[in-house]
């Protein structure tokens, strides 16, 4: 049965959401130093990404917690034998792996050729490329009516992407040097995390008009980043 409304738990709302908006916030005021500071350049040092990677350490723990004192009596849904559960996850891992470099390689060459900015790339086609198995998750999740799964991949995708995608890397091989960005970038990304929270704090679901509102606001950051990178 698919998913009129992505109804959205509790502990969602109070807890993983919350952290979200703090997560996204935290990584926009570490990468805006020149609001701070006008002498200094916007860059994001290794200090940094040790203080966004103890923060998703931290929110793993909290996961961790909850998982072991979770108890689901009312569950009877007869599951995959274990190997098999885990085989289909590891292909699923591989293949996802596999397609996202090659989408983002392609894409990524092609984009070179035509002469747009490095941003406008990452900003499109890389970021295409690397969502691209999570809007499959979700949207499979959606048909087979598992909205947690939906609500928790875009949730889970944010604050790993923040943590561990930027903090990891940063953390091992150093700081990123001076950083050249438009803050609409960041505000956008952060009043979707707030949008979100507001969506589902009200009836703990998102409709079908929130759906829609998040995409027009996806229709028009995009036709501004693509006008600013192609002009």
């Amino acid at each position: 049965m698919q998913c009129r409304n992505l109804s959205v738990k509790d502990n969602t709302v109070k807890k993983e959401l919350p952290i979200t908006i703090l997560i996204t916030t935290l990584f926009a005021v570490l990468l805006s130093d020149s609001l701070f500071d006008k002498g200094v350049s916007n860059t994001f040092l290794r200090a940094d990404g040790i203080v966004v990677l103890l923060f998703f350490l931290v929110f793993i723990y909290y996961l961790i917690s909850m998982a072991r004192n979770k108890i689901d009596e009312d569950t009877k849904e007869k599951y995959l034998p274990m190997w098999k559960a885990a085989l289909y996850t590891i292909g699923g891992i591989v293949a996802i792996v596999l397609g996202s470099n090659f989408v983002v390689d392609s894409a990524s060459k092609l984009a070179g050729m035509l002469g747009v900015s490095e941003k406008m790339i990452s900003l499109t086609i890389i970021a295409l490329g690397t969502s691209l198995p999570e809007l499959v998750t979700s949207v499979t999740a959606t048909r087979k009516g598992e909205c947690d799964l939906a609500i928790g991949n875009v949730v889970g995708s944010n604050i790993f992407n923040i943590g561990m995608v930027i903090g990891l890397p940063v953390s091992i091989f150093g700081g990123i040097g001076t950083i050249t960005f438009n803050y609409i970038d960041l505000i956008v990304m952060l009043i979707s995390a707030i949008l979100l929270f507001i969506f589902s704090f009200k009836d703990r679901k998102i409709n079908k008009l929130e759906g829609i509102i998040f995409l027009i606001i996806f229709v028009i950051y995009y036709s501004y980043v693509i006008y600013t990178g192609i002009r």
